[in-house]
């Protein structure tokens, strides 16, 4: 009540609070546009914080009309005021292009997750940018770069950079005709910020996802390469491929967001994180 006395008034912050609870406290369809209303409302009041939002709608497309060249607008809105969130979108849409309306840009690309990670240490840009100097065949490749930062994602807690990492490990020093875990231990003691439950985790996941086994890791590879993400309205990562190209006879999207990324995305691995 009080916040919508604010809001009313013209009361920036107010209005971004506002836009956030209806679209987490009491999200369901009809309050989420509520909170595209105030979210937009904040924004152009120069709320800082809520440029990302603005953007993330124009980008995700389900709730205004998709529009890739405003979303990047607001996104750099964010981005000028260091917002890691909206620099790690930036990136991702850098890094891929947009549907010929944005072009690929790595080196932008680069620029704009670093930028989250020197500024705000973040650990979503952290895996993201490692996927580029992995896998990435238009920058010079630098695996070892590329598990530095994994580590430091992980022991920031995002659980996906787990994955990349151990894959990482096996391209770098593994040979799958005698594979031999040992080498994998001693190749990841050379970092620093390795504890031992990173490489208990580690081993757990070679094992389990049966990664010792040359084709079963090349399908993991083949699929890991293509893994990115995004964060959401709420500021959870998701994976960027949620996104799509939309259009007005899409169909209306369900009542549930994006749950977070937590310990339960790890349930399927048979592994308690």
């Amino acid at each position: 009540h009080y916040l919508t006395l604010a809001a009313n008034q013209n009361y920036a912050n107010a209005q971004f609070l506002l836009g956030l609870i209806f679209f987490t406290v009491k999200y369901n369809h009809e309050n989420a546009k509520k909170g595209r209303y105030y979210f937009m409302l904040a924004s152009e009041n120069r709320c800082k914080a809520a440029h990302f939002h603005v953007g993330f709608l124009y980008h995700e497309g389900k709730y205004v009309d998709q529009d890739i060249e405003k979303a990047v607008h607001y996104y750099k809105e964010g981005s000028s005021f260091n917002n890691q969130y909206a620099k790690n979108n930036l990136g991702i849409i850098y890094k891929n292009g947009f549907h010929g309306k944005i072009q690929p840009k790595i080196g932008l690309a680069i620029e704009y997750f670093e930028e989250a990670i020197r500024q705000k240490n973040d650990a979503v840009s952290m895996y993201n940018l490692s996927n580029i100097y992995m896998f990435d065949e238009n920058v010079n490749q630098n695996i070892d770069k590329s598990i530095e930062l994994l580590i430091r994602s992980f022991n920031q807690g995002f659980q996906p950079s787990l994955v990349l990492l151990s894959i990482a490990l096996i391209k770098k020093v593994a040979s799958f005709n005698s594979f031999n875990y040992d080498k994998i231990n001693k190749e990841i003691d050379k970092y620093k910020d390795t504890t031992e439950n990173l490489k208990t985790k580690i081993r757990q996941i070679i094992f389990c996802f049966n990664l010792y086994d040359a084709n079963t890791f090349e399908e993991k590879y083949n699929i890991t390469r293509k893994i990115e993400f995004l964060y959401d309205i709420t500021l959870h990562p998701i994976e960027s491929n949620e996104l799509k190209i939309r259009n007005k006879n899409d169909p209306p999207p369900g009542n549930k967001l994006p749950p977070p990324i937590s310990s339960q995305f790890y349930e399927g691995f048979g592994i308690k994180i």
